[in-house]
């Protein structure tokens, strides 16, 4: 699955038109991809991190992850938790995935946006104090996993930030479609090692693995 903003706008489309004559809105893209994983346009969220969530959808509240915070909820308070760039207050993404189960319901989605312990950040891991998600694809599907999670997808978001334009399932099909397509942007001589070396990693799939942003989704089980 390759998903754009432009699929993202589920209940009219982009940018927002008035009901009046006059210029056309555009809507803020920041948060758009959290739109696409909640299990309902109505569902309550809790947003850990400036995920933007809020500018698509209605019922959202920003809180971290912390013992006392967590406490404050009945078990199953939430359909969605977003983590975005931020490990709410806790040290460690085991940590902040187990506080964030406690108050899915079963069947609720956990969604971690995070950089990839694999490439060099592109900025401080550390931001006003709170850690952030840094693992590789493999640490972040265990997490999920050894957390009570399943149905757990992951995926690449392009360009890396708050307002991605894409969303890429690693899948091979959908991986290698996106990266093949990108590749030839890139304007690299035939014979170039580069071209060569991108032409064999996008080939057995490797590529989203290398990718300093991901985005992990699992369904609590």
């Amino acid at each position: 699955m390759s998903l754009s903003i432009e699929k993202a706008t589920l209940e009219r489309p982009y940018p927002v038109t008035p009901e009046s004559e006059g210029a056309a809105v555009v809507r803020d893209p920041r948060g758009w991809l959290y739109r696409l994983f909640a299990p309902d346009p109505q569902c309550a969220v809790l947003q850990v991190g400036d995920g933007f969530a809020e500018n698509w959808l209605p019922n959202v509240m920003g809180l971290d992850l912390r013992k006392k915070t967590i406490a404050s909820f009945s078990a199953a308070s939430f359909d969605l938790v977003v983590m975005h760039y931020s490990l709410g207050g806790l040290q460690t993404l085991d940590a902040a995935v187990a506080s964030a189960s406690r108050v899915l319901r079963r069947g609720g989605v956990l969604a971690i946006a995070g950089e990839n312990r694999l490439r060099r950040a592109t900025e401080s891991s550390i931001v006003e104090g709170q850690s952030r998600p840094r693992s590789s694809a493999w640490g972040y599907r265990r997490a999920m996993v050894e957390n009570g999670f399943g149905d757990v997808r992951l995926f690449v978001v392009s360009p890396p930030g708050n307002a991605p334009v894409y969303v890429v399932d690693v899948h091979r099909q959908s991986a290698q479609g996106f990266f093949r397509t990108a590749s030839r942007d890139r304007h690299l001589s035939p014979w170039s090692p580069v071209r060569l070396f991108v032409k064999a990693i996008i080939k057995f799939n490797l590529m989203p693995y290398f990718e300093s942003s991901l985005l992990t989704v699992g369904r609590k089980c």
